[in-house]
């Protein structure tokens, strides 16, 4: 553990090749290539403006905007297990993923996931409760705001949180074999009372349990974009145990290609519960060669690219 307050510069040309790593102070690196081999988490200042590339074996949770801290970075491989995330969010948008560079290999079993990192659901309002849910909100076409969290009317605070923001700016192949998702969290039971729910996508009503929290963002652009059947990319909307709960509505996808062979499934649903449900998110997809995109709005169907 680095603390508050301490700094390290490692000055290693070659490999840097972390176990179990937690930074609240400062981390410098000269390396030019990352392993992250089983659980790094950075709270405070991560310095990596040499690494070029980046293979996640483990956990890498970042807190920094990714665009700042890594700008040489040219390659991201993440492994079987491997999960690249980000700090979860309170009633403001502080943390999220953002990434530019050559080319991402996600294998099976491998996911960049942002589920229930977005505004805090239970007790904090996110984008804000209203009485028969939230508005929807964010871009269609170019998404970059979290999933609001769900509420619940008395003190158990048992509404799910949203999902987080992940971007991604490709210049070169995205494999995606594995999944990259930002799912709101799931709202749970209290007798009594009564739930709002968020949106990111839709609406949804009082009940009397604790609100899913709202599907999140995510944004891609990638020169060839390539993934097996198996492979997914959610931003759905969290779900509730209560059949009087309410759910979050789906979140937004948004995806611009050269040329693809994508083969796997693309969600923006919203979370399932017997009665109160929230609106379907939006799914946008777009080849560069074209003038228009498709625009998805179905909390049932599996679109194709």
């Amino acid at each position: 553990m680095i603390n508050s307050g301490k700094a390290i510069t490692t000055n290693n040309s070659g490999i840097l090749n972390i176990s179990t790593l937690t930074i609240n102070g400062n981390l410098t690196t000269n390396t030019s290539n990352l392993i992250i081999a089983n659980t790094v988490t950075i709270n405070g200042i991560f310095n990596a403006s040499s690494v070029t590339n980046i293979t996640i074996s483990g956990t890498f949770t970042i807190s920094n905007d990714t665009t700042t801290i890594l700008p040489s970075l040219k390659n991201l491989t993440i492994n079987n297990g491997g999960m690249l995330t980000h700090l979860a969010n309170n009633a403001s948008k502080v943390y999220y993923i953002n990434l530019s560079l050559e080319n991402i290999v996600i294998n099976s079993g491998g996911s960049i996931n942002a589920n229930g990192k977005g505004y805090l659901g239970g007790g904090t309002d996110g984008k804000g409760p209203g009485i028969n849910g939230n508005p929807a909100y964010d871009s269609i076409t170019n998404p970059v705001d979290l999933g609001s969290g769900g509420e619940y009317m008395a003190a158990a605070k048992n509404g799910g949180d949203g999902g987080g923001l992940i971007y991604l700016s490709v210049s070169g192949v995205l494999i995606n074999d594995g999944v990259i998702s930002a799912n709101g969290s799931n709202g749970a039971y209290v007798s009594g009372g009564g739930a709002w729910s968020a949106s990111h996508g839709g609406n949804g009503r009082i009940g009397s349990g604790g609100s899913g929290g709202a599907g999140g963002s995510i944004y891609i652009s990638a020169s060839n974009f390539s993934g097996a059947s198996s492979a997914s990319i959610n931003a759905n909307g969290g779900s509730t145990n209560n059949a009087a709960g309410a759910t979050g509505g789906g979140g937004r996808i948004a995806v611009y290609y050269t040329d693809t062979t994508f083969s796997g499934s693309i969600t923006a649903y919203a979370g399932g519960s017997t009665n109160y449900i929230g609106g379907a998110g939006t799914i946008y997809l777009k080849n560069n060669s074209k003038t228009y995109g498709d625009l998805i709005i179905d909390t049932m169907a599996i679109p194709e690219l």
